[in-house]
Order: structure tokens, then C-alpha cells, then sequence
């Protein structure tokens, strides 16, 4: 599980996040075909669930997750709401507080 973890930080994805939808494979697909890295990570609002897609749409890895307050449910209406925002997007950076403190990903 830790290897796959590594993995998506040495190789760029695309994320996809949904707000109280089911899985949806056309959205990973979506994703894929504007995209040539190795994995895509789908986060599910609706379930507090975070989870890693390689190529073959298999399951690489999961996590439960935690997000903006967004107690109502409802979106992204503009910046500090508290929010989480939806839609996709690529990520350019992972920090990380496990990294070493003198490290650019801490």
C-alpha cells in the first residue's frame, strides 16, 4: 500500500472529485483519455472516500478521507466558504509531513 502511495507522488494525476455520486467509470475514463500519467485518485464526497484508479480502472488503493465543512451539501461558492470545490483537476504538487523538515515536500 505504501508503494502505491509513493508511486502517485513520483507520477502526476489528474483529480477527480465528485460530490454524492456513485462511482462513475465514464468520469474516470473521461479523465484517462485527457491524460497520460499512470493513475487518476477519485475522491467520493458522499462517502469520505479517496481512492487510486491505474489505467485498467482497477482499484490501486483506497482511503477514508476528511474535507472542507461543507454542511450543507451544497458547492464551491467562492473562496474561504469552507468548501471543498468539485470538478477535475491535476496536481502539481504533494507535500508531505512525513518528509524530511529541509525537504521541499515538507
Amino acid at each position: 500500500m505504501k508503494k502505491v502511495f509513493i508511486s502517485i507522488l513520483i507520477i502526476a494525476a489528474v483529480l477527480v472529485l465528485f460530490s454524492c455520486k456513485n462511482e462513475n467509470n465514464g468520469d474516470i475514463d473521461r479523465a484517462f483519455n485527457s491524460f497520460r500519467g499512470k493513475f487518476v485518485i477519485v475522491v467520493e464526497k458522499s462517502k469520505f472516500k479517496l481512492t487510486v484508479y491505474d489505467r485498467n480502472r482497477k482499484a490501486a488503493a483506497s482511503y477514508l478521507i476528511g474535507y472542507g465543512l461543507n454542511l450543507d451539501r451544497k458547492a464551491k461558492l467562492y473562496e474561504g466558504d469552507n468548501r471543498t470545490p468539485e470538478g477535475f483537476y491535476r496536481i502539481n504538487a504533494i507535500l508531505s509531513m512525513d518528509a524530511d523538515r529541509n525537504s521541499s515536500s515538507y
